[in-house]
């Protein structure tokens, strides 16, 4: 498995589980968990994070902000990109 270039997180607290991310995402970065929120529905996953080339498409149509992609510099998350 390849190594990941980003770091995808998705604040659960935030999330309501439009699927939005999963929808949008060209490359089917996303996924739903196994996870159900306090909602009772299961939170997307980012589970081919490996594939994601940082269209960042997931970022820009949550309408929560719930979801933030981060690039990895030599395996270190990088805050600024």
């Amino acid at each position: 498995m390849a190594e990941s270039r980003v770091d995808i997180e998705i604040n659960r607290d935030w999330c309501k589980c439009c699927y939005l991310c999963i929808a949008v995402c060209p490359l089917n970065v996303y996924t739903c968990s196994d996870y159900v929120g306090e909602k009772g529905v299961a939170i997307p996953l980012a589970s081919n994070p490996e594939k994601c080339v940082q269209y960042s498409l997931c970022e820009m149509m949550c309408p929560d902000m719930a979801i933030t992609v981060h690039a990895k510099e030599n395996g270190r998350v990088c805050a600024a990109n």
